[in-house]
């Protein structure tokens, strides 16, 4: 069907019709957030729940061990952990629903409870009422900060673009989040994690400062100093659990992060016309370290190798494997995340469905899971996981899945705006009056607007229109 513009004085046909199939056919970018969001709540909840009920090892205590009031940095590490929990739950409901923050707040409350009660069989932790004050707090908190941000924060795509967030780096830089958290809780057991931390910092930095040099900074949002703070921010929120035992460490870590996106941001990053699209190689100078930090995650901590492979059928920990051994399985997992997400970019120009993708990233994936679980089946304190691998593989095409997921949302954002614009430009309302008016005819013809009618004198002329107007309506 052509554009309204293209109706021309030939065309007795009113554009009510075509107005009418645009404005149905707006991209329904309410559905596209909320399947993003339930894909992201998902995965961060079975985060939480691996991860606050590791290393899965149940007995029948004697007597119950439960606290009233827990550690204080405990309960700020609680709080922050249902903070996105109850921000994404939010934002899985459809748009104009009511009783959010106290559904977000009575979710958040069982599912702490059903996690302290759990812990109640598992020796190595306890419960505490205190826990599930703090996660019901996080998870309110987090539901109230969606509910002022959608208030004041229309997302259409003007903003999409101004926030970066039509950028798949982004979404690489906020699932670092997660990833550094675990990494940390990791760093609070064992110094061997810190090399592996800095390292993820590094990363997320080199996106940060690419985002800086060809977004942010063209268009003078961000100054390099703002983006270096902003970059050591994000780093200690996400070592935020390593902050209470390795303070010093932390710290130096934040500031060589903050030191090098200082450095890199300002590098000219092209002249202003340069073509938009950075990523490949933002992506291909950060690189090194992600692949620096996979290798160390494999041989991380340093152990006596065996010359035999040592395989688990299940999950390391169930054999008596220790809760280290399983907050790195977690961590592994995260991290293959993140790389399904990346290999799932690396491809994102080509606009391809996922069923297309998904093939290229599992293979991709699955030799980095051969060489990390290789390289562990020497250590026989740890050794080769089947079903860790497995989860490794799934993890990665639900990165993949991410980004499509986030690609789709964007699109739609993008396209619903690009359509509204398109209508208001469209506008045909003085069009139709004059069409009413003039019995069919298309007011675009200039003859026929300055003919003369078959009754009455020129000067008659409005008169006889004012009557068909006063007749259409």
């Amino acid at each position: 069907m052509p554009p309204v513009d293209s109706f021309s004085s030939s065309t007795n046909t009113p554009p009510f019709p075509l107005l009418l199939v645009r404005q149905r056919d707006l991209p329904d970018a309410d559905a596209t957030r909320r399947r993003l969001a339930a894909a992201l709540l998902g995965y961060l909840a079975a985060l939480v729940l691996l991860l606050t009920l590791a290393p899965f090892q149940f007995v029948r205590p004697d007597s119950p061990r439960v606290l009233l009031l827990g550690p204080a940095f405990d309960q700020a590490m609680n709080v922050l952990l249902f903070v996105p929990l109850g921000f994404l739950y939010l934002q899985t409901r459809r748009a104009g629903g009511r009783g959010g923050v106290l559904h977000a707040l009575g979710a958040g409350a069982l599912v702490s409870l059903g996690i302290e009660t759990v812990q109640l069989f598992e020796p190595e932790r306890y419960s505490s009422v205190s826990d599930v004050l703090a996660n019901t707090l996080g998870a309110g908190l987090g539901a109230s900060l969606q509910v002022r941000l959608s208030a004041r924060l229309r997302l259409d795509a003007a903003r999409v673009r101004r926030l970066a967030l039509e950028l798949p780096l982004m979404g690489l830089v906020y699932l670092l989040v997660p990833l550094l958290w675990l990494n940390a809780v990791g760093v609070a057991g064992s110094a061997w994690a810190l090399p592996q931390l800095l390292l993820l910092g590094l990363f997320g930095g080199s996106l940060l400062a690419a985002v800086q040099r060809e977004h942010f900074g063209r268009v003078g949002l961000v100054t390099p100093r703002g983006m270096a703070l902003a970059s050591g921010g994000w780093f200690l929120l996400g070592a935020f659990p390593a902050l209470a035992l390795r303070p010093l460490a932390v710290s130096a870590a934040a500031l060589t992060v903050v030191g090098y996106v200082g450095v890199r941001a300002r590098y000219a990053g092209g002249p202003a016309g340069a073509e938009r699209r950075f990523e490949a190689d933002a992506l291909r100078r950060a690189a090194p370290f992600f692949a620096a930090y996979l290798l160390l995650l494999a041989v991380l901590p340093p152990e006596p190798l065996s010359a035999e492979w040592v395989v688990h059928w299940g999950l390391p920990g169930h054999s008596g494997a220790s809760k280290l051994a399983m907050i790195r399985l977690l961590e592994a997992v995260a991290a293959f995340t993140l790389l399904g997400y990346l290999l799932a970019e690396l491809r994102g120009r080509r606009e391809l469905p996922y069923a297309a993708v998904a093939g290229p990233v599992a293979l991709r994936a699955a030799g980095a899971v051969l060489l990390v679980e290789g390289l562990r089946a020497f250590q026989p304190g740890y050794g080769a996981s089947m079903l860790g691998a497995a989860l490794l593989l799934g993890a990665a095409l639900y990165g993949a899945a991410l980004y499509h997921l986030q690609r789709a949302h964007v699109r739609w954002l993008v396209m619903q705006e690009q359509t509204r614009r398109e209508l208001a430009a469209e506008e045909r309302l003085p069009a139709l009056v004059g069409w009413a008016r003039g019995g069919g005819a298309a007011v675009g013809a200039p003859h026929q607007r300055h003919s003369t009618p078959s009754t009455g004198s020129s000067g008659s002329a409005p008169m006889g229109r004012g009557k068909a107007s006063s007749s259409a309506r």
